[in-house]
């Protein structure tokens, strides 16, 4: 509950609250008992940490959530802190580790029956426009938008459109 609290702390833009609650969240999951409530915990501390900018304690977290999820073998759980990770270092330039983490995130997606999720996929086109593989992005791109249209517009999908004018725009195929 600490952790969902910063998150939507977080979201509604009050960054000192959910800096407090996620320092608090973090204090609490360092003594909880379940492996299945530990990981869902370090997921969201480390997706909160994400929207704060602090990569270094969203990247902790999403490891430790990586790890645990491996440990129970949830596809899901282990497929989200991966593309956590993938945006962070996404945002660090690290583009390998990004392109590494977002693939692996997918595939998990896909074994889990979940082949709809969006946001990694986005993320992957962005990796392949500043891998100067615009040809790539498109078709993440286009598969993404026939998921949204097959999902009825019921998913907002920030982002998307400016993605598809850059990868339109890139003459570099």
């Amino acid at each position: 509950a600490a952790a969902e609290r910063a998150l939507i702390a977080a979201r509604r833009r009050r960054k000192q609250e959910a800096r407090e609650r996620t320092d608090n969240a973090s204090r609490q999951l360092r003594r909880a008992a379940s492996s299945r409530a530990l990981a869902e915990c370090w997921r969201v501390v480390g997706q909160t940490a994400l929207i704060l900018g602090n990569e270094r304690q969203a990247d902790d977290a999403l490891q430790r959530g990586l790890r645990l999820y491996q440990t129970r073998g949830n596809l899901v759980g282990q497929a989200g802190c991966l593309a956590g990770l993938g945006r962070s270092a996404l945002g660090r330039r690290d583009l390998p580790r990004a392109e590494q983490n977002l693939e692996q995130a997918v595939h998990l997606y896909d074994l889990a029956g979940l082949g709809d999720v969006v946001r990694a996929r986005c993320d992957l086109a962005r990796v392949r426009l500043e891998q100067d593989r615009p040809a790539e992005a498109r078709a993440l791109l286009l598969h993404v938008r026939q998921m949204v249209g097959r999902m009825g517009g019921a998913v907002r999908v920030e982002g998307i459109g400016a993605l598809q004018l850059l990868a339109a725009a890139s003459t570099r195929d």
